[in-house]
């Protein structure tokens, strides 16, 4: 590992990739040297539209065996995202994996319990996590500042046409609103309000079998209860609210790249905060994992895998509930 230099490997050329290849290229000391594609092609076209000064190989193998890399990002179809995983971890080089970990709890549980038998640094890429707002906001939650959290309102909805080998549709690549935009709303469900004792769901689906919006209930032992929405096929506000018993925190939309945390009192008085975010919101995750990796940490305290691990049960137990199951899955 180059002191003044972190750099990344790129396992995937789609739309997430260029995202985060574009983030990276905006945080000093950070630098993209190396993409993997199964298309040599495709991974030249990325790099150059990257412009890019990375080796371009066809597997993670090959990635691995270069050695001009500090960690390992997978922006592969969450299909894809065990097996390319693996192979990173049991080539002992760091991992932020793409949410979800994998297509259920069985996956995520084993590629756990891989990176911590090898001693080696993994993470879900939940992203919004590290934003400046959403810290704001889990401080002004630990501080008391809405009293006892009740009730969680949050929607991530999108209207996206129906295309059947598109990642988003086919179920063969774990397609679907609950992996790809309702897991943002569960996600901030265990960060605020911890593991629900009950869940309850419902969806409809579309023609090729995936879910193209989905409602999710989250109970728990409190009294707490989260109302959750994903949707491939709808616009919604995309805001998430969470009320107390002495006031309501708001995560202004788009809840899931904040840039504003209003806190509202019972007695009306409401104060915002603006926390800026920089470039497409990557960077701040990729900073954070560059700081564990040198530091030697395994996971980071802020998206351990515990609860990756749990966010997979629940969103396992809403699938069997709607007798949901992907082709790969045993």
């Amino acid at each position: 590992m180059r002191e003044d230099t972190f750099c990344w490997g790129i396992v995937g050329t789609g739309r997430i990739a260029t995202i985060f290849a574009e983030d990276i290229q905006q945080e000093p000391g950070m630098e993209v040297t190396a993409v993997v594609s199964r298309s040599r092609d495709r991974g030249h076209a990325f790099a150059q539209s990257q412009r890019l000064r990375a080796t371009v190989t066809d597997s993670i193998n090959a990635l691995t065996s270069s050695g001009n890399i500090d960690a390992i990002y997978i922006a592969t179809p969450h299909s894809d995202h065990l097996p390319a995983t693996m192979a990173a971890l049991q080539s002992e080089y760091p991992v932020l994996c793409e949410k979800p970990m994998g297509l259920n709890v069985a996956q995520v549980t084993a590629l756990a319990d891989l990176a911590q038998k090898r001693g080696v640094f993994l993470m879900e890429a939940m992203w919004s996590r590290f934003l400046p707002a959403m810290n704001a906001f889990m401080t002004l939650l630990r501080q008391g500042a809405i009293g006892e959290p009740r009730a969680l309102f949050a929607d991530f909805g999108i209207d996206v046409p129906l295309a059947p080998d598109s990642r988003l549709f086919n179920p063969a690549l774990g397609g679907g609103a609950l992996l790809d935009v309702g897991v943002y709303t569960i996600a901030l469900a265990h960060k605020a309000l911890g593991r629900p004792t009950n869940v309850y769901g419902r969806a409809r689906w579309t023609e090729t079998g995936v879910d193209g919006h989905s409602a999710y209930t989250l109970a728990y032992g409190s009294g707490a209860v989260a109302q959750l929405f994903g949707a491939l096929e709808l616009n919604t506000p995309q805001q998430a609210v969470l009320c107390g018993t002495q006031g309501r925190l708001t995560l202004q939309a788009p809840f899931f790249r904040p840039e504003c945390v209003s806190l509202t009192r019972n007695n009306g008085e409401t104060n915002h905060q603006y926390h800026p975010v920089t470039g497409n919101g990557y960077g701040h995750e990729a900073r954070e994992v560059a700081d564990m990796v040198r530091r030697g940490r395994k996971e980071h305290p802020t998206m351990p895998l515990a609860e990756s691990v749990a966010i997979a049960a629940t969103m396992d137990e809403l699938r069997t509930q709607w007798a949901l199951q992907y082709p790969d899955e045993p």
